[in-house]
């Protein structure tokens, strides 16, 4: 009964659609967006979304190369996302 409960409650996260240039950060985009939508430490800041990107790449979807990029090319994926269904009070749980 519980997990029937479960399945009922989950929502997959979003797809991502991202520029061309924000997409350059993403390996996987299907496990970037798992971890965007179960992590709120990215939402601060850019630099924060780098931090905790990098920090844990490739297992969360984000490209190892994302490390070398430039903080404009994190504000500009960082603003994507926030603009996007990945803002700041995302709820993926509930009704």
């Amino acid at each position: 009964l519980a997990l029937t409960l479960l399945q009922k409650e989950y929502q997959e996260p979003p797809a991502l659609k991202l520029s061309t240039t924000s997409l350059k950060l993403i390996h996987d985009p299907s496990r970037a967006s798992h971890w965007l939508a179960a992590s709120v430490t990215w939402r601060k800041s850019p630099a924060d979304l780098a931090l905790a990107a990098t920090s844990a790449s490739p297992a969360n979807g984000f490209s190892p190369s994302a490390a070398t990029a430039s903080l404009s090319t994190w504000s500009a994926l960082h603003s994507e996302l926030i603009r996007s269904r990945f803002g700041p009070h995302m709820i993926i749980w509930g009704p």
